[in-house]
């Protein structure tokens, strides 16, 4: 009986101890922010799979949330994420007032000097251990460059 007695606390331990390490998944959460800070309105459209289209007014901002598990960010590469959506087309035509008209693509090299959808266009990094924060802003700047090369 007593043999029984320490056979059964030791597997009570071995299990308790299996629970004690197992590792918890969480959630790394990512917020990213489209400001407009361009003096114009803007309008975009995302090419790809599907169109979508969207604006953005002048001093507006757009926020994004999405999550993923912690597992999942080991596996790719999430640390500088554009917008789901904006990594998921091919070209974004961006309209200033519906007069001036530039894509941004996923290029590195292109017309613009910096596109929505790319990673290094975007400002921020990690502010807690399971969560992102960047910034994409339109400025001033964005809407020469559309004058200089765009349509």
């Amino acid at each position: 009986m007593k043999k029984q007695i320490i056979f059964f606390i030791s597997i009570l331990i071995l299990f308790s101890c299996h629970r004690i390490n197992e590792p918890s998944i969480t959630e790394t959460s990512y917020i990213i922010t489209i400001e407009n800070n361009s003096g114009y309105n803007i309008d975009m459209r995302l090419f790809g799979k599907t169109i979508i289209e969207g604006s953005i007014k002048n001093n507006e901002k757009i926020v994004f949330r999405f999550s993923y598990p912690s597992n999942v960010e080991d596996s790719i590469s999430l640390e500088l994420p554009p917008p789901p959506d904006f990594q998921e087309a091919d070209s974004i035509r961006i309209t200033y007032n519906n007069e001036v008209t530039i894509f941004h693509t996923k290029k590195e090299v292109q017309l613009v000097s910096k596109s929505l959808q790319l990673k290094l266009s975007y400002v921020g990094g990690k502010t807690t251990s399971t969560e992102y924060e960047f910034t994409y802003t339109f400025t001033p700047e964005d809407y020469e460059e559309a004058l200089e090369f765009g349509d």
